[in-house]
């Protein structure tokens, strides 16, 4: 979203009074991007193991995914060979028929102009893997024509890949099918529950009308009972019971959490792999990386 970035003097002055109005549900140290190139961070989610996370930079930038330490330590990226950033914006955690996997998404369209989008998979490198090949790519269009989406996510026990649209009010949840060629994602209906908070967050919410209800990111907990949108200034959380339907369960109350000041774009977000954390960070080199504890009780 680098092309519609707030002004960062006017930003970080609102950030500012908000600080000074809202509570800032983290703990733990205080966490830095190490990687100086991981100055446009989109996606951000758990490895395989929980040990790190994996990250990307958005448009324009190379095809690779950065090893991100607990802590931000920068170790290293990988190559993804014959592919190019277009405009990647999120990244999915998923096992492929028992491979760890991870599923990235090009899918940034901020004037709705792209005729496809992309969806590239690859195994999940090793430790000291530097390069890699996609294992497959499956384009796909949306029903009513191109649209812009940020948000991508997996779910752990049906398999589904979900995209969540952003510059639309409601927002529209889709799936990807698997197919050959290009295929049409499934609309399965509006979420109608991202909405800035004019409490707490009013400060912000003034400026960041535009933007600030906005999806940036997308995960789904590992035992697939918690999904969770980001926002530039809110975190939204829903709990499922059983194997509900995604889209009927974010069309209730979620659990919502103010993104603390020290993040400017917040656009990167995960679910630790115990699934009761989550880990957020923006794009800006050295940036925070800040976390936010989850609970299940109903809002």
């Amino acid at each position: 979203m680098s092309s519609k970035r707030l002004p960062r003097s006017l930003a970080a002055a609102l950030l500012g009074l908000q600080a000074a109005c809202s509570a800032q549900p983290t703990h733990g140290p205080e966490c830095r991007l190490q990687n100086p190139a991981l100055d446009e961070l989109s996606g951000l989610v758990a490895s395989g193991n929980g040990d790190y996370y994996w990250g990307l930079n958005d448009s324009g930038g190379q095809p690779w995914l950065f090893r991100v330490g607990p802590c931000g330590e920068d170790l290293g990226h990988v190559e993804i060979q014959g592919v190019r950033n277009h405009d990647w914006e999120d990244i999915a955690f998923f096992d492929d028929h028992g491979t760890p996997s991870i599923l990235i998404a090009d899918t940034g369209d901020n004037l709705a102009r792209r005729k496809r989008v992309q969806l590239y998979a690859v195994a999940e490198p090793g430790p000291e893997t530097r390069s890699t090949a996609i294992a497959w790519q499956q384009d796909f269009t949306y029903p009513e024509g191109p649209r812009d989406a940020e948000s991508l996510a997996v779910d752990p026990r049906s398999g589904d890949i979900l995209v969540l649209s952003k510059r639309e009010d409601p927002q529209h949840l889709f799936r990807v099918p698997r197919g050959e060629g290009t295929v049409v994602a499934e609309d399965l209906g509006p979420v109608s529950t991202i909405q800035t908070k004019l409490t707490l967050n009013w400060l912000r919410g003034m400026v960041y009308q535009l933007y600030g209800s906005l999806p940036t990111a997308l995960d789904i907990s590992r035992d697939g009972r918690r999904i969770a949108v980001l926002t530039l200034t809110e975190l939204f959380v829903w709990t499922r019971q059983g194997d509900e339907d995604w889209a009927e369960l974010m069309n209730r109350e979620p659990h919502h959490y103010v993104i603390p000041a020290s993040l400017e774009q917040a656009e990167s977000m995960a679910i630790t792999a115990e699934g009761d954390t989550i880990v957020i960070s923006s794009e800006n080199a050295g940036s925070p990386m800040i976390r936010i504890g989850v609970v299940d009780e109903a809002p």
